[in-house]
């Protein structure tokens, strides 16, 4: 196949979205990019769409950052080459990050506001459960108590011990 014929092959290896992303028909890696071989090298579709694109190689140190956050896209108007750092900022200012408040309110350069208690992205408590909890104390089985709040007899016991919600007086 020579470079216009493979050119024309890739470009035909989509399907549009209503947003107008290129979808990848081709490999899809299991972290979601699409893939595909080139001349025995292996390339991640929407980095090789924006190279054909640019007609030029993007610097390894560089990455393809997906603007509209659909990583099986490769329409190269959807594209844009930057920093990890930038690429990073990109998800978290999109919401797509999944490490919890410190490292998104870290990452958009916010001050770090304390996320204990209900604060915390992981409570399954409130500050108003854990009060109750405190004074129902050692008047029935931790087990009993924690099928009734929904969290096991050992978050309970770390409770009552004051190991965890010791904010909580």
């Amino acid at each position: 196949m020579n470079d216009d014929q493979l050119k024309n092959w890739f470009f035909s290896q989509k399907k549009v979205d209503e947003k107008g992303c290129w979808l990848w028909t081709g490999v899809v890696a299991n972290h979601g990019y699409g893939q595909l071989s080139v001349r025995g090298k292996r390339y991640l579709s929407h980095r090789y769409s924006l190279q054909l694109h640019l007609n030029r190689i993007i610097p390894s140190n560089l990455e393809v950052r997906h603007m509209c956050h659909n990583p099986v896209c490769f329409n190269p108007e959807h594209l844009k080459e930057g920093t990890h750092s930038e690429n990073m900022k990109d998800m978290v200012e999109s919401n797509r990050q999944a490490r919890g408040v410190y490292l998104s309110t870290r990452l958009r350069g916010v001050e770090h506001v304390n996320s204990r208690g209900e604060n915390n992205s992981k409570a399954k408590l409130t500050e108003s459960q854990v009060i109750e909890i405190k004074k129902i104390g050692n008047t029935r089985t931790l087990k009993d108590i924690g099928t009734e709040y929904g969290v096991n007899a050992i978050q309970i016991s770390r409770i009552l011990k004051g190991i965890t919600w010791k904010h909580l007086v």
